[in-house]
């Protein structure tokens, strides 16, 4: 008996997409592959975006959670992930004893809201005053657009999809992201930097 793990792409395309028939769930499928999604209550890899916050415009608690609620997770889930995730509240998982019983209730979990995210902007005093569809404040005197670079490896092609993804929901909400995908020692170095 052979065994392999197959990453989030490999299970979704192809053991749920264009291969299904060629796969079973178990011994007594009659198929010589078997392929099943297994849960786990332990910590698992997990994604997400760290910020910059000796940057000025990621200064604020209000902006940063403006940000949070412009990702569609449940989207992102199910396009990008094949809904084979579930949204994490830490980096230790949302199941295990490491994380906060507080935190352990979805309920609370960051979802998508628009409109939320743009009352939020609007108290921190973002606004588009110069017309070119760009939220910009004024911080230390001068006026600062929003407009900042998602930096991803460009080995990560679920990264690379997400930072589109999430490219185009910010953009409608007046905040301009550039997506650069970068070989994983530069990027790696950037972070140094």
């Amino acid at each position: 008996l052979d065994t392999v793990t197959f990453s989030l792409d490999q299970f979704g395309v192809q053991v749920k997409g264009v291969d299904k028939d060629k796969f079973g769930t178990g011994p007594k499928s009659g198929k010589p592959i078997w392929a099943k999604a297994l849960k786990s209550d332990g910590s698992l890899p997990w994604y997400g975006i760290g910020l910059n916050l000796k940057k000025p415009i990621f200064a604020s608690v209000k902006t940063r959670q403006a940000l949070a609620y412009l990702i569609d997770y449940q989207t992102i889930i199910k396009n990008l992930y094949f809904g084979l995730v579930s949204q994490a509240v830490s980096p230790f998982g949302s199941r295990t004893d490491n994380v906060s019983p507080k935190l352990k209730n979805l309920s609370k979990a960051y979802k998508y809201d628009m409109k939320k995210a743009m009352a939020l902007l609007k108290e921190d005093g973002w606004a588009d005053t110069d017309h070119d569809n760009v939220l910009d404040k004024q911080i230390d005197g001068r006026r600062v657009p929003f407009r900042f670079t998602f930096k991803v490896a460009s080995m990560n092609q679920v990264g690379v999809k997400f930072g589109q993804f999430y490219k185009e929901a910010l953009k409608k909400s007046g905040i301009d992201m550039t997506v650069r995908a970068m070989d994983i020692t530069s990027l790696y170095q950037d972070f140094d930097d």
